[in-house]
This record gives structure tokens, C-alpha cells and sequence, in this order.
């Protein structure tokens, strides 16, 4: 999400900038006014979305598309409507161009949480998943330490998320594959045909001297 805190609340009014703050948009954080007006536990279920927009989606263009994940493109007024119904906690945006890199073999939740932000699809040639229940592996294979292996090899633009599947190809078969910019993906098939995978889809490599 690369909107600004105090705008992503100004997207969902009072109840998200109240749960948010640590408040209620009720006057009782315990209990809610149903339609007849008798007093009762609050009713709304807890929800977990996650939202991708632009910046323009909140700075220029009122009526603009997001999208939720396992959802698809919403407006912004869907969005509005949803989460009205929800008690809404908005986290601080993530900052995918500084996640600090690690020397362990293990990711991290916070670079596993910015791999997935970053590249919400499987970056396998055509894949189209775009669950979370993905693997995150290391486009240019780790090496210990121990062994020589350099510091901060476990960092953003070195992780891919694929399903086990996908990711048992790259490793095992005669697929090969580069991260030559972070979140943009070169694969090389068994046959030579090359593939560049990245945010917008797979497209296919007709002239590699280009």
C-alpha cells in the first residue's frame, strides 16, 4: 500500500480512524446500538484484508480501484462499504525499498510480509497463484557462511515466492532463473526460452541481444 497512514484512514471514516487510534466509533467500546435500539455486544466481526492502492487512488482520484487480496479489484466506495461493517486497524505502511537484509537461512516474517506485498503472485512463468500459502525462496541459492557464503543473503531482492511445486522446478530441474531487479524475475527453460516475470505478468523474451 503506498498511501500515507492519516490518508488510508481518511478512506474508511469514523470506524476505522477510532480502531485505529485505539478508540471505538461507538460511545461505548463495549457494546453497540442495534436497530431497535437496545444496547448489545458489538456484533461486527474482526476481518484481516489486505488492501493494495495507489498513492493517486487517495490523492487524486476519489473514485479509484483497489485491490484486496483473494478478492480482486474493488472501488474504493466497495472498500468503504465492507470494512464499515468491521472493526478496521490500520498498520503502518510497509517500506518495501528499506527491509534490512539478514545472514541466517530462515525469512523473517517482516521480509516474508514485504516479498508477498511486493510480488503478490507466484513468479513462476504463468503461474497465477496469488495466495499467501507460498515459499519463499532464495533466487540465488544460499550458501552458509560457514562455508563462504557472503553476509545478507537472506534479503527482498534475493527471495521469490513460488508454490512448493514451482519452487521444486527451479531447484531441481533445468529451469534457471535471475532476480536482475528487485521483484523483476528472468527465467531461462530447459529448451532456452527466456521469460521475464515481474508485478504486470510473464512476458516472453523474443529477442534476448534486445
Amino acid at each position: 500500500m503506498l498511501a500515507q497512514p492519516q490518508q488510508a484512514l481518511d478512506l474508511f471514516g469514523t470506524t476505522a480512524r477510532a480502531a485505529a487510534t485505539g478508540g471505538d466509533a461507538n460511545p461505548d467500546p463495549q457494546t453497540t446500538t442495534a436497530a431497535g435500539g437496545e444496547r448489545g455486544v458489538d456484533a461486527r466481526p474482526p476481518a484481516t484484508l489486505y488492501i493494495h492502492l495507489s498513492e493517486d487512488s487517495v490523492t487524486r482520484d476519489g473514485d479509484g480501484v483497489a485491490r484486496f487480496e483473494g478478492v480482486g479489484p474493488v472501488t474504493i466506495d466497495q472498500a468503504k462499504e465492507w470494512l464499515g461493517h468491521c472493526h478496521v486497524t490500520v498498520k503502518p505502511v510497509i517500506d518495501l525499498a528499506n527491509q534490512a537484509p539478514v545472514d541466517g537461512y530462515e525469512v523473517p516474517d517482516r521480509l516474508r510480509e514485504a516479498m508477498q506485498l511486493r510480488s503478490p503472485v507466484d513468479v513462476f512463468p504463468y503461474a497465477t497463484n496469488t495466495t499467501r500459502a507460498k515459499q519463499a525462496d532464495h533466487t540465488a541459492p544460499y550458501m552458509d557462511p560457514g562455508d563462504g557464503g557472503p553476509p545478507g543473503q537472506t534479503r527482498l531482492d534475493n527471495l521469490a515466492p513460488m508454490v512448493t511445486f514451482h519452487h521444486r522446478i527451479k531447484t531441481h530441474s533445468s529451469w534457471h532463473v535471475k532476480q536482475v531487479f528487485n521483484g523483476v524475475f528472468v527465467w531461462r527453460s530447459p529448451h532456452g526460452r527466456l521469460f521475464l516475470a515481474d508485478a504486470t505478468g510473464t512476458h516472453r523474451i523474443h529477442n534476448p541481444a534486445a
